[in-house]
């Protein structure tokens, strides 16, 4: 009876030793899978923590839009009249129109921030009396003073043209250049021409660099230039 009683003792204690080693390895298990890290974070958290952050993708910069420039040779010229100001004019479609008054009017080629395009100014003054040659040389003259006050390096010979026609009349007619804030050289024509008391002006200017090609635009606006 007690052999009987101590092989059962030893059979279950056989079964509580099995159980309490198993729970043993368990233990042992658990704390292996929590192992903490240096910085005190499991390695199950900072799995997770790696695999929640995702991948920065690399950015593209945007693709810049090219400047719509309008060659010369296909430039689209439309009429403008103003009976306020007593003036017809020309000028291409896609220009801009700038600063504007009573009796002038300008436009400007469009172009990117930064660089200088050509620009045209036209202009109506009435007069006290009538303009001779040697008025509308002074007249002229005096022009070309107020822009050497105003620009850098402003230069003109003074000497001034009869050559061309504006407003159907002979005109006076002188070139210059000077440099602008952008440090770029700008050349550039102005002439008058009078009328029954009156001073039409026409000032056509640019980068000197495309003068040549832009000229041909100049002469049409001048050519076209009339009184209304």
């Amino acid at each position: 009876m007690r052999y009987a009683l101590s092989k059962e003792t030893n059979a279950a204690k056989k079964i509580i030793l099995a159980v309490m080693l198993a729970m043993v390895l368990l233990m042992m298990t658990a704390c292996g899978d929590d192992e903490k890290n240096a910085d005190g974070d499991s390695k199950n958290q900072q799995a997770a923590q790696q695999q929640a952050t995702p991948t920065p993708m690399p950015t593209q910069a945007p693709t810049p839009t090219p400047f719509p420039r309008v060659a010369v040779d296909n430039y689209v010229m439309i009429w403008k009249s103003n009976p306020n100001r007593g003036i017809n004019y020309m000028v291409p479609t896609h220009w801009e129109k700038g600063e504007e008054g009573e009796r002038y009017v300008t436009y400007y080629e469009p172009v990117p921030a930064g660089e200088t395009g050509f620009r045209v100014s036209f202009t109506n003054k009435k007069m006290s009396r009538d303009m001779d040659a040697s008025k509308m040389k002074a007249e002229l003259r005096e022009f070309l003073d107020h822009m050497e006050s105003i620009y850098t390096d402003f230069n003109s010979d003074r000497e001034i043209s009869r050559d061309y026609m504006l407003v159907k009349f002979k005109g006076f007619h002188s070139t210059y250049t000077y440099v602008d804030d952008y440090g770029v050289t700008i050349k550039g024509f102005v002439i008058m021409a009078t009328y029954n008391k009156r001073v039409y002006c026409m000032n056509f200017s640019g980068p000197e660099a495309r003068f040549d090609v832009m000229s041909t635009i100049g002469t049409k606006m001048m050519d076209a230039m009339s009184r209304s």
